[in-house]
């Protein structure tokens, strides 16, 4: 997000961090700023998406990736593949902006 900003010549400023997605919430429930954040966090009584209209980037494509070890225990690889086939079919759908 800063790099995008950065890209638009756009003015930003640090107000508040954290890896509380609540305690970012509650940031902006405050005024403190604008975040980055997934759908599922948007508070719809006291928070609103900003969109380009509003003067912010395209949205951003965010992608993800699993690591694990080679040689894993059984345990561990049946619950990997479980995590992988319930994600690919999520992952091979087209992208969805919000």
């Amino acid at each position: 997000m800063l790099d995008a900003l950065t890209e638009r010549q756009q003015n930003y400023r640090i107000t508040f961090t954290s890896q509380s997605s609540a305690a970012i919430q509650a940031a902006v429930e405050n005024n403190l700023g604008v975040a980055l954040l997934g759908p599922e966090c948007l508070r719809p009584a006291s928070m609103r998406c900003l969109s380009t209209a509003d003067g912010l980037p395209a949205p951003l494509a965010v992608q993800y990736g699993l690591y694990a070890r080679h040689e894993r225990h059984s345990t561990c690889a049946a619950a990997v593949r479980t995590f992988i086939d319930t994600l690919v079919p999520l992952w091979n759908s087209e992208p969805r902006t919000i």
